[in-house]
């Protein structure tokens, strides 16, 4: 759900776009959940419907508990007068947040590694021959220790553009420290790569 911003490549000019949320409603396998918004660096929840077709928005302030299909582990989400405070997954004794506090260090963490991204990604000679060009989402975990690591592409378009994309993330072994309340904590990041030809659409 947290997207780091948008990485255009392309075979002769590279640009950034920053956008934490490119996608207003999240899916729970084929099911709509939730739909949000964000407002001023906030995230407020529109919708979030249980299993049974319950939309708990309507009780403002709630704590939620269910097992994601996605993540394949047991997700807590608490909000506070429509807006999402805490969002995060359990496995065993780990605890990994997707929505945490954010702030000026947590921006130059993101800056930093989107520029190693943008000078380290060449396009994969087979798309580049084919003029294969699309966006592919790479998640990653940094750990308590600001390391990096369970890299993977959440998405497929083919002609090596998943596996350039793992390349490139996995090779930036040390994000830095990401803190929640003040403490450190491991953090679920997804980072959307759009490799595009320059002068080609499709």
């Amino acid at each position: 759900m947290k997207l780091l911003g948008i990485f255009l490549f392309s075979l002769f000019t590279t640009s950034i776009v920053f956008s934490q949320k490119l996608d207003t409603t999240f899916y729970n396998g084929q099911r709509i959940q939730m739909i949000y918004k964000e407002e001023l660096n906030k995230t407020k929840v529109l919708s979030f419907l249980t299993k049974e077709g319950e939309n708990l928005i309507e009780k403002n302030t709630f704590d939620y508990t269910w097992f994601d299909d996605s993540f394949e582990k047991n997700r807590t989400i608490k909000i506070e007068n429509k807006y999402l405070i805490e969002d995060y997954i359990i496995s065993g004794l780990d605890t990994t947040y997707i929505e945490f506090q954010k702030g000026k260090e947590f921006d130059e963490q993101v800056l930093k590694f989107i520029t190693y991204v943008n000078k380290n990604t060449k396009y994969p000679r087979y798309a580049r021959k084919t003029e294969a060009t699309g966006v592919t989402y790479i998640s990653f975990i940094v750990d308590k220790n600001g390391n990096t690591g369970q890299v993977k592409a959440e998405s497929y378009v083919g002609y090596g553009l998943e596996e350039e994309g793992i390349r490139v993330v996995d090779s930036y072994k040390f994000y830095g420290i990401i803190t929640h309340n003040g403490k450190p904590v491991s953090a679920y990041m997804r980072l959307p790569l759009r490799f595009k030809l320059k002068g080609f659409s499709k």
